[in-house]
């Protein structure tokens, strides 16, 4: 394993320089006062990443001609990065760097569904942040603000006294870990809300995702909110050519909302329809769901995607596959080069600690939750408050039950 010490004024300035250079499988082994001026450095952190023999990936080119090598070498990227998790797992167990106050939270996390690899990343990145914390609020992590607003002070006397009598002094250490936890989790992950570019005048927008996903539902709530609702001239496109009637759905939906509707087969042909829209300023498309026997089909529309940067793509995926099926559907529509997740079937789930692992792995923005079948209502914009206020409440109740 290679180690490495990075000196910052934060712990967390570290964790970032380590992860740009080390890459996302590096692995926090310790931190401590560093000892020198505050001028140079408050902390020295200990990062570790497993030894690589395979070179480098070469930089990666855009041309027409070349577009196939792109996907395939973007492919083995994306293999070899999970072979470097691999490796980082066997070479850490879980848990043994932990302190052992901290192995109540990995526990809490595997159960609001991370993966135990994850969980622990996480939960040493919280230990780290404690390190240099403030001291302990009477707070619990359900009730905690968001990172950056003012802690509100809680009086002695608004906490009843048989409550003050059972909180120990590790039950307060553990309330603040579990707020760096939190923390941690909502520093690595982003959330988009929107289709395409602000400011640009056309919007055009790819759905693709797994069969089942909700794609054509979450398509039709999408045009009601930023087309009818904004007064946008706007155009639905099915490429849905692989299932028998499976344009029909969304043909029948946009006769009801007043839309313009097209079937396009084949990569000429949406091409020459993207050129006779110009005065649509939003088009929605939908696709068919490809299934992992079905992506030689997808080679076509991922190809044109990779051709026309003013396309975005939207991966969307349920929230109820479990972490290795999201971590396998990642891969498969990696070839699409998505720039936003999508979940859906958000409703179905008790925490959200899948969907928040995939945007943390994959780095990639979450845009929209869409949490039922009702046209237009079932769908929000995405919300670091909200997610962390669903996985503070699950964390919460672990914590509870566990007591």
């Amino acid at each position: 394993m290679r180690i490495k010490s990075y000196f910052a004024q934060s712990v967390h300035e570290a964790m970032q320089k380590a992860r740009f250079e080390l890459g996302p499988e590096a692995l926090l082994l310790s931190s401590k006062k560093a000892g020198l001026p505050q001028s140079e450095a408050a902390y020295e952190v200990v990062f570790g990443v497993a030894n690589e023999s395979q070179p480098e990936p070469p930089v990666r080119t855009v041309s027409a001609s070349s577009s196939e090598e792109n996907v395939a070498q973007q492919l083995a990227e994306l293999r070899q990065q999970i072979a470097n998790v691999q490796r980082s797992i066997v070479s850490q167990p879980p848990g043994s760097q932990l302190a052992p106050e901290s192995d109540g939270h990995v526990e809490r996390l595997l159960a609001a569904g991370f993966s135990p690899a994850m969980a622990q990343e996480l939960t040493l990145g919280a230990q780290a942040r404690r390190g240099s914390a403030l001291p302990p609020s009477l707070e619990t992590a359900a009730e905690a603000p968001r990172k950056g607003r003012k802690r509100a002070a809680v009086a002695p006397a608004a906490v009843p006294t048989a409550t003050r009598k059972r909180r120990s002094r590790s039950t307060v250490k553990s309330d603040c870990t579990a707020d760096a936890l939190l923390d941690e989790i909502e520093d690595r992950f982003t959330v988009a809300p929107g289709l395409g570019s602000t400011g640009e005048e056309r919007r055009v927008v790819l759905f693709v995702g797994p069969p089942g996903a909700g794609k054509t539902t979450t398509l039709v709530k999408l045009a009601i909110a930023h087309g009818i609702a904004h007064k946008l001239p706007f155009q639905i496109l099915s490429t849905d050519t692989l299932r028998l009637g499976g344009a029909e759905q969304l043909q029948a939906y946009s006769r009801i909302l007043g839309a313009g509707f097209q079937t396009i087969a084949g990569r000429r042909a949406l091409e020459q329809s993207l050129g006779e829209l110009q005065s649509k300023k939003l088009i929605l498309i939908d696709s068919p769901g490809f299934s992992p026997a079905d992506m030689e089909e997808a080679g076509e529309l991922a190809s044109f995607v990779q051709q026309h940067a003013t396309v975005e793509v939207q991966l969307v995926l349920p929230a109820t596959l479990n972490t290795p099926a999201i971590a396998s559907a990642l891969q498969r529509f990696s070839i699409f080069r998505p720039s936003r997740l999508l979940f859906t079937h958000v409703d179905e789930i008790e925490c959200p600690g899948c969907l928040l692992e995939a945007a943390i792995r994959s780095r990639l923005p979450i845009s929209f939750l869409a949490n039922g079948q009702q046209i237009p209502e079932d769908i929000a914009e995405a919300s670091k408050a909200e997610l962390r206020l669903k996985l503070a409440a699950r964390l919460t109740n672990s914590a509870l039950a566990a007591a």
